[in-house]
């Protein structure tokens, strides 16, 4: 045999062998499924959180959660759930529209959130808002607290 036709063998050994690698390293990420939502409003916090806090909305819940430090708000869709509309969970230091952490898209399909802000010996504001598929803002939907959960 000729030297090119050793070099093309030994070029097509190396592509094929590369392609086997390729493949068996990309398989597990191709099917593994894409990360799920949370299904429990704490289960978007996280298992560290409690709730201390919830406000209902005619279209949803936000929930307040708390771990000793950090604050964490989700808005939870109780109407409407799989449709995208929009939703929104916020939370800020009161007084402080500077620290404001807000989560809102007009696509949600199940919540939106978690936001989260460590306010520990301060008082919060948190807020959220779920609404009708293609509705614009209506006050009824939207609600923020108060300064509140000092400490």
């Amino acid at each position: 045999m000729k030297f090119e036709n050793y070099r093309k063998v030994a070029l097509a050994f190396h592509v094929k062998v590369l392609a086997i690698i390729f493949a068996a390293a990309t398989a597990p990420l191709i099917a593994m499924p894409v990360a799920d939502a949370a299904s429990t409003p704490a289960g978007a916090c996280g298992s560290s959180f409690h709730e201390i806090d919830h406000h209902d909305l005619p279209l949803g819940t936000i929930y307040l959660f708390y771990n000793g430090t950090d604050n964490c708000v989700v808005t939870w869709k109780n109407e409407y759930v799989g449709t995208p509309t929009t939703v929104s969970a916020g939370i800020e230091i009161a007084g402080q529209s500077s620290t404001r952490v807000l989560d809102s898209r007009s696509d949600y399909k199940y919540y939106a959130g978690p936001v989260k802000i460590s306010a520990k010996g301060k008082c919060i504001q948190w807020e959220g808002e779920v609404q009708k598929p293609g509705a614009d803002s209506n006050i009824v939907n939207y609600w923020k607290s108060k300064s509140s959960h000092c400490g």
